[in-house]
């Protein structure tokens, strides 16, 4: 759904469900800290209408299935 650029890498965003993008956050554009000050409320990147909501739920991870899994990539990613 989109990339991060850091002084250090370029990331990739990806989307936890697929569907139509329907608003994206454009204060994050003067304020990009806000997604890590506060991304349940002022640092919302985008609002999604997903394509298949009741699949999509059964599809998503919990924090403790998510978080190893990413921690894993970033590891990867940081041997590159």
């Amino acid at each position: 759904m989109g990339s991060m650029e850091t002084i250090k890498t370029t990331m990739t965003l990806l989307a936890p469900v697929s569907g139509v993008i329907k608003e994206v956050n454009g204060a994050l554009e003067d304020e990009p800290q806000q997604i890590n000050l506060e991304p349940y409320g002022e640092g919302w990147i985008y609002k999604i209408e997903p394509a298949d909501l009741a699949g999509a739920k059964q599809a998503l991870m919990d924090a403790k299935t998510y978080f190893p899994l990413m921690e894993e990539k970033i590891k990867q990613e940081m041997a590159k």
